[in-house]
C-alpha cells in the first residue's frame, strides 16, 4: 500500500453496533482547494477513504475507458488521460466474451451506451443545469419509424441473434449481427439503408436496428423515412421526477440505491441482488450527495495488507447516511474498487484492492473523474 502502516483496531464489533460507536481513527491529508480527503478506520476493522468534492469549484464527469463500449483501462490511466484531479471507478461491466460492455444503464454526454434491464439504482446529472438525481430507474426503449413503434430488447449487446437489438456508435464501428439479419440504418433521424444480409457501419449521428434472421421483419419502411429512438426513463420512487430524468446528460447505473432522501435503505429486494453480494464484506465504492451540494466519493477497502475487512451493503448504506448523504449509490466494487488522487494530494499511487499487480487496480469500463469547473 502507498500509506505507511497504521494501528488498526482489529477487535470484532457486531454490525448492529457499527453506528453507535465513534469511528476509531481518522487521518486527513493536505488537499487542494475544493477537496476534503479523509481516511477512516472503523471499529469493525474497515479502512474507508472519503473524498468530499465542492461542485461549485469542480465538476464531475463520467468517462468511458475508450471511445467504444468494449474498452478497458485502469482508473489511473483514465484519470491521467483526462487530466483529472481525482477519480473513482464507475458502474458495473461484463466479463468473458463480452468484456467491457456496461452491465447497467449508462448515458454519457447525451450518448447512450446501455439501458436499464431491471429497476436498479442510478444517478443522473447535467452539470450545466445543476441537476442531480438518484433513484431506482427502469427504461422503456422503442424505435419509432413513421410513428410506428418497434420494440427494442437490448442496446449495444453482443450474441443475441434472435432479439431486436439497437447499436449506437458507442458500441464500435459495426453491429454484432448474424448472417441474414435484417438491418435498419438511421442517420440524422432518417432511414439511410435497410435490408437483410447487409453489413452496415454505425453512423456517428444515428444507430443500427438489427432483427435476427428468424424474426418477423418490419414492413412499410423505406429509405428516407423519419425515424427516432425513444428511451423513456421510469423512476421507481419519485414519479414526479420523470420529466427531469429525461433531461439529464449523464446517467450511471449502480446497485443498489443506498440512501434515499436521507434514509438508509436496508432492504434491497426490489433490485433483485444475490444475497451473497449484499451480505459479504467486500471492497465497495459509493457516491453520495450532501445537503451543501457537494458530492462524496467513498471507497471501503478489503485489503489483506492493511487488514481491512470490507463492508456489506447494509453497512455501506449506514455509513453513507452517517456521513450526511441525502442520496447515495453503490457502484462497482470488489477488485474494481479504486480511488485516484493526483500529485497535489501528496499521494503517488491509486488506492485499490491489493489483488491486482502493483496496486494499480483492475482495468475498468468507465470512471467518474473530477475536473476543474469550466468558466461560463
Amino acid at each position: 500500500m502507498m500509506f505507511s502502516k497504521n494501528l488498526i483496531l482489529s477487535f470484532l464489533v457486531p454490525v448492529s453496533l457499527l453506528l453507535s460507536i465513534a469511528l476509531s481513527s481518522e487521518a486527513t491529508a493536505a488537499t487542494p482547494a475544493g477537496f476534503h480527503y479523509r481516511k477512516i478506520f472503523t471499529p469493525a476493522g474497515q479502512l474507508v477513504h472519503i473524498l468530499e468534492v465542492d461542485l461549485k469549484e469542480h465538476r464531475l464527469e463520467l468517462v468511458p475507458a475508450s471511445n467504444h463500449t468494449r474498452g478497458l483501462a485502469t482508473l489511473a490511466h483514465i484519470a491521467k488521460q483526462h487530466g483529472a484531479l481525482a477519480a473513482i471507478n464507475g458502474g458495473f461491466f461484463k466479463s468473458g466474451n463480452q468484456a467491457g460492455l456496461p452491465a447497467g444503464i449508462l448515458k454519457i454526454q447525451k450518448n447512450w451506451y446501455q439501458i436499464a434491464y431491471q429497476a436498479r439504482g442510478a444517478m443522473g446529472w447535467s452539470d450545466t443545469a445543476a441537476i442531480w438525481l438518484m433513484d431506482r430507474i427502469q427504461t422503456k426503449t422503442t424505435l419509432v419509424i413513421n410513428e410506428v413503434r418497434y420494440p427494442i430488447y437490448a442496446l449495444n449487446q453482443a450474441g443475441l441473434s434472435q432479439k431486436a437489438i439497437l447499436y449506437t456508435k458507442a458500441y464500435g464501428q459495426t453491429p454484432d449481427s448474424r448472417p441474414l439479419s435484417y438491418h435498419i440504418v438511421v442517420d440524422n433521424n432518417r432511414v439511410v439503408a435497410l435490408g437483410a444480409g447487409i453489413n452496415p457501419s454505425i453512423p456517428a449521428n444515428g444507430f443500427v436496428y438489427v432483427r435476427g434472421p428468424h424474426m418477423q421483419q418490419p414492413t412499410g419502411v423505406s429509405l428516407g423515412d423519419l425515424a427516432r429512438l425513444e428511451i423513456e426513463i421510469l423512476p421507481q420512487t419519485e414519479d414526479t421526477a420523470k420529466d427531469i430524468w429525461q433531461k439529464v446528460d449523464n446517467i450511471i447505473g449502480g446497485a443498489p440505491l443506498l440512501v434515499k432522501n436521507g434514509k438508509s435503505l436496508q432492504n434491497f429486494e426490489q433490485e433483485h441482488l444475490p444475497s451473497e453480494f449484499i451480505n459479504s464484506r467486500l471492497a465497495r465504492t459509493a457516491i453520495g450527495l450532501l445537503p451543501n451540494g457537494n458530492c462524496l466519493l467513498v471507497v471501503s477497502e478489503r485489503n489483506s495488507t492493511e487488514d481491512s475487512a470490507g463492508m456489506t451493503l447494509p453497512e455501506l448504506a449506514t455509513f453513507m447516511q452517517q456521513q450526511g448523504c441525502l442520496q447515495a449509490l453503490n457502484l462497482d466494487g470488489g477488485s474494481s474498487s479504486s480511488l485516484y488522487l493526483d500529485d497535489s494530494f501528496g499521494i503517488k499511487e491509486p488506492i485499490s484492492e491489493d489483488s491486482w499487480p502493483n496496486n494499480a487496480g483492475r482495468p475498468i469500463s468507465n470512471a467518474l473523474v473530477i475536473l476543474p469547473k469550466i468558466a461560463p
